[in-house]
């Protein structure tokens, strides 16, 4: 695999590690598998994970089962009628902010084996333009996220074309990690090139996360170089958000944040012309939208 992203077979606990001469014997087994050309009957008897945890051998069979063998070793997996495709977005949606270790263990494994069965099946979105993303971000699922960000989920410039996929209702994956505050995931979708900024809109992720008093999310957005000074329609940059909920530290760092920009003539500020409002009413509407709970926001929080 490669080093900064979760192996989707998941590495065994220590508990469960094997004794040394039998691991030693395992691995001359192994790389006699892989030198007599027998990886795809291999394959075919140990399915996805099974063939993908035998990386963890050697260093040799590490390269022999790669990311860039998967094609082939697709093909093979595909002959078996035993491997049943799965909606990724919806196995993920079916997931919980509360799920213990062994459940987010089960649910990484469970992905990591759709993923190798089908690349890029992490990105495709559904009818509401929500992707797997969405949901691993919606509920800090970190070591998934890591996972669907990584290699094995598609090209760095597919993933970044995920990130940018906007739901029916105007939110995006670092939208939503920054909304609640999940900060691991914003650093996993800064890591894959995510845009601080995010996407045009009413508000971007750093307004947002000033507005909840997420500390540590603004933070990480600055160092990003997301603006501090962009404003909204009616004028409200992060600092009169956070201020206007009474998040005193938020409002210091940001403040912090616009003297430094001001006086190194570093102001990455893109003032994003927004579209006008579908009428007077829900322009009032969304105005009084900033209350707890994200489903009263509606349509007209963001831009359509």
């Amino acid at each position: 695999m490669h080093r900064g992203y979760p192996d989707p077979c998941v590495q065994m606990h220590k508990g469960d590690t094997m004794h040394k001469g039998h691991t030693s014997g395992m691995n001359v087994a192994g790389e006699a598998l892989i030198c007599d050309d027998l990886l795809f009957s291999l394959a075919l008897m140990l399915g996805p994970l099974g063939i993908w945890r035998l990386q963890m051998l050697s260093i040799r069979v590490r390269r022999v089962i790669s990311i860039e063998a998967l094609p082939q070793l697709r093909k093979v997996w595909a002959s078996d009628s035993g491997h049943e495709d799965t909606r990724l977005v919806d196995l993920v949606r079916a997931a919980s902010p509360s799920f213990s270790t062994h459940e987010q263990k089960v649910l990484l494994q469970a992905c990591g084996r759709c993923l190798l069965l089908n690349p890029g099946s992490s990105l495709v979105a559904d009818d509401s333009g929500q992707t797997t993303l969405t949901w691993a971000a919606e509920y800090a699922l970190e070591d998934l996220l890591g996972l669907l960000l990584g290699p094995v989920s598609g090209t760095s410039s597919e993933v970044q074309a995920a990130l940018q996929i906007r739901e029916s209702n105007g939110w995006y994956p670092l939208f939503r990690a920054a909304w609640g505050g999940r900060t691991g995931c914003i650093k996993l979708i800064l890591a894959a090139n995510g845009n601080p900024e995010g996407l045009d809109g009413r508000y971007s992720p750093l307004m947002s996360a000033a507005r909840w008093g997420h500390q540590d999310a603004v933070s990480l957005l600055l160092d990003a170089r997301a603006s501090p000074t962009r404003k909204n329609r009616f004028g409200e940059d992060a600092g009169m958000l956070a201020r206007g909920q009474g998040h005193t530290s938020v409002v210091q760092l940001l403040k912090q944040a616009v003297e430094t920009a001001e006086s190194t003539g570093d102001d990455t500020s893109a003032h994003v012309a927004e579209d006008e409002w579908r009428n007077e009413v829900n322009s009032r509407r969304a105005r009084h939208t900033l209350g707890p709970g994200w489903v009263a926001l509606g349509k007209d929080f963001y831009i359509q």
